[in-house]
């Protein structure tokens, strides 16, 4: 039998590859596995039953490493009520919820999840998005665009030996206050020390390295985990030699 145009168009227009597949992405099976810079355009027609659709998205948080998924984009009838959480290993645990970043008229149309894995190993993670307005009535014109980032922060080199010192310097350039930890690393990798951190908006720090446990006396590079945006940060570190009266300076890099 034909189709005909209306059936077409409707065909066309189903953004969320991942349901109509036999593996698909409702519970913590899902393969989908986002990674830095990703952008998918899914939808939240419903599912067979009827029951309201959910999309799950795997991850695997690096040690010592941070991370922004973002929504936007909403089309259709999805309304100002879509869930957005960072859920445990076990699916069910929340570990962040989504913050509106849209306006008073849609308060979570747009919306920015973060989550900081702040120990060595890697933690398997989930976000899942759901609990669309439209519920049972939502088809595949009801969507939304979710893109991933990592946020974690690098500087190439700090030196407290040899007389010298490195003072680290972060500005919180975001809307939302960060939290977060200073990483140091020798330069075998291994890590030496950490200190803990709180930047209201606007806020800024001046970290003297050499004060923070472990750091006297090493060298190597510094990471910075948080749960601020991507790019919330702005910073540097400044390597000071008094003894022959120079500093060198090292931007606080995003990852690329």
């Amino acid at each position: 039998q034909a189709l005909d145009l209306e059936q077409v168009d409707r065909i066309r227009s189903i953004a969320d590859v991942w349901d109509p597949a036999i593996d698909t992405d409702d519970n913590t099976g899902s393969d989908n596995t986002p990674i830095h810079g990703t952008i998918q355009v899914h939808d939240l027609g419903v599912r067979p039953g009827p029951v309201a659709d959910v999309d799950f998205y795997s991850i695997e948080a690096r040690g010592f490493g941070s991370y922004e998924a973002v929504i936007d984009g909403l089309a259709g009838d999805t309304g100002g009520s879509l869930s957005f959480q960072f859920l445990a290993s076990d699916g069910t645990t929340i570990l962040a919820s989504g913050f509106s970043l849209g306006s008073a008229s849609c308060t979570l149309c747009t919306q920015t999840l973060r989550f900081e894995n702040n120990q060595a190993t890697p933690r398997p993670v989930f976000i899942r998005v759901g609990t669309p307005g439209c519920g049972t009535s939502c088809d595949s014109s009801d969507q939304y665009t979710f893109r991933m980032f990592e946020t974690t922060y690098s500087l190439p080199r700090y030196n407290n030996s040899g007389g010298q010192a490195t003072v680290l310097i972060m500005h919180n350039v975001s809307e939302l206050a960060v939290t977060g930890n200073i990483h140091l690393f020798n330069t075998a990798g291994t890590q030496v020390g950490s200190q803990a951190f709180t930047l209201p908006v606007n806020a800024h720090v001046v970290v003297n390295t050499s004060t923070i446990a472990g750091g006297a006396g090493t060298s190597g590079v510094i990471t910075v985990s948080h749960n601020g945006r991507y790019g919330s940060l702005a910073g540097k570190a400044v390597v000071l030699d008094p003894a022959n009266g120079f500093s060198f300076d090292r931007p606080l890099i995003p990852h690329p």
